[in-house]
């Protein structure tokens, strides 16, 4: 059991060390001309959220980024995390079953705390990305280069698609300054409130310093 998380943290690392790139931001759609701005195409999936948690989760810097477990066994039908005496054929079927579904049932706290850990997994002295969580007017420019489905919630991440998935037919996110982004279900508009009773996850905004 210990060698799978071992080895996915291993494959986080390499992503995060992989998202500069010849466009900068390899893993985010670009939201301004200049390229400076970018945004996740999907929201953050269960299994990179869960190796996250495994990598912070002795850290001082950092709060507990397990999420709310009832909710989430309730959401997908199984913990968040391992249970002990788990074979490892269960593991494995449980994170090729849920891995790239959206990561769901986090605190604002949570996601902010996020944004700042994967910044700092960034650093270079050549190239500086900051994350944060977008804001709405960031979720209106990606909603024109957005990729409009019905499929149902909660639908499954596509990582290899060239627009942004998920933003009006997936679950609910936060926003920079907690406003929520719901499911609106339409390419017209997108909804907001100030709370929900939804599961909500998340996507980060990129800003270029260089």
């Amino acid at each position: 059991m210990k060698t799978i998380i071992l080895y996915g943290i291993l494959l986080f690392n390499i992503f995060f060390q992989n998202v500069i790139s010849a466009q900068k931001v390899s893993y985010g759609i670009a939201l301004d001309e200049s390229k400076t701005i970018f945004l996740d195409k999907t929201e953050i999936p269960v299994i990179e959220w869960y190796f996250y948690y495994n990598l912070t989760k002795d850290s001082v810097g950092y709060p507990s980024a397990l999420p709310d477990t009832a909710m989430f066994r309730k959401l997908y039908g199984y913990s968040f995390l391992i249970s002990k005496g788990m074979s490892k054929n269960e593991a494995d079927n449980m994170f090729t079953k849920h891995k790239k579904l959206p990561m769901s049932c986090i605190s604002y706290k949570q996601a902010v705390q996020f944004c700042k850990w994967r910044t700092k997994q960034l650093e270079s002295d050549k190239l500086r990305i900051e994350y944060t969580l977008p804001t709405v007017n960031d979720y209106e420019k990606a909603l024109k280069k957005a990729s409009i489905t019905s499929n149902p919630p909660i639908s499954t991440l596509k990582m290899k698609m060239a627009l942004f998935t998920g933003i009006t037919d997936n679950v609910a996110e936060f926003t920079l300054n907690e406003k929520i982004i719901l499911n609106g279900g339409n390419s017209d508009s997108i909804e907001f409130s100030e709370s929900t009773p939804l599961p909500i996850g998340i996507r980060c905004k990129a800003i270029v310093i260089e």
